[in-house]
């Protein structure tokens, strides 16, 4: 039977542990494994030997990432929730902090204060090693990290069409979106999310002032808004009084932000 799996495996050697978890039961997502497969899988990671261990709703991986002190649920329980669990196990790194985040970031890279605290809360790059620093971000990913970053509740999926017309139940995201529309972060136009558009600059300085409750202090900066669109003036102009912004000159309002700024400017937003 395919579910929710949890392990422990070593290598031959006896010196490489593996703690694996296999999500499951949630259609669209994971079917979960069979234990054949899980013993499959160890030995693809190079396990020599494995103990499966209780699954199903109570699969739970944490991490805590070095230098924070927060713990993130780092899977997808089937339970849509965190269950509590009796009896974990736990491993500790002593290591110093590596200097490469990611394949792509080291801790010289523009936005790696960002991007480590974001990993903190539990988001992560991509397969490949690689954060993605670069790449521009979609409005499903800026979902995704808001609702970790807050902390949000994550409704059942069908309540995505409360809040949008063209998310359906089972889109891969839509209780991350529906978690953001019920926070009142995203307004949608039309009653549409957009999903496949990427997140411009403009729109995402109203979803941070939207999501972190932000309000500006003493005088306006003297930043220039004449391209920017007048429904986001007000939200650009809290981000410079607040310093999240030096882009005083072109805030370059109509770019899609990238995935490297965006962690930046989350993380400044969070600090104020």
């Amino acid at each position: 039977m395919k579910a929710p799996r949890t392990a422990i495996a070593i290598d031959e050697s006896g010196e490489k542990v593996f703690f694996i978890t296999a999500d499951g039961r949630q259609s669209g997502y994971a079917k979960g494994m069979t234990l054949s497969e899980l013993a499959a899988y160890a030995v693809q990671l190079g396990a020599d030997r494995a103990l499966n261990l209780d699954g199903g709703g109570s699969t739970t991986m944490a991490v805590r990432y070095p230098g924070y002190d927060s713990v993130k649920v780092a899977n997808r329980p089937s339970d849509g929730r965190q269950r509590g669990v009796s009896s974990v196990l736990m491993a500790v790194s002593t290591a110093e902090k590596p200097y490469y985040l990611y394949t792509d970031v080291n801790l010289d890279t523009t936005h790696a204060d960002g991007i480590e605290w974001l990993t903190g809360q539990g988001i992560q790059g991509y397969e490949d090693g690689s954060f993605g620093v670069a790449k521009k971000l979609t409005r499903p990913h800026a979902a995704i990290m808001f609702t970790s970053v807050l902390g949000l509740d994550k409704p059942d999926k069908s309540a995505v069409t409360d809040y949008f017309d063209d998310i359906e139940p089972d889109d891969h995201y839509a209780a991350y979106i529906a978690a953001a529309g019920q926070a009142e972060i995203f307004n949608g136009s039309d009653g549409r999310y957009m999903p496949e558009k990427k997140l411009t600059r403009q729109q995402m300085a109203s979803t941070l002032v939207s999501a972190f409750e932000l309000e500006s202090k003493g005088e306006d900066v003297d930043i220039n808004l004449s391209n920017v669109a007048p429904s986001h003036r007000d939200s650009v102009q809290t981000l410079a009084n607040l310093g999240i912004t030096n882009q005083l000159e072109d805030f370059r309002p109509n770019e899609a932000v990238t995935r490297g700024q965006f962690a930046t400017f989350l993380f400044k937003s969070e600090q104020n």
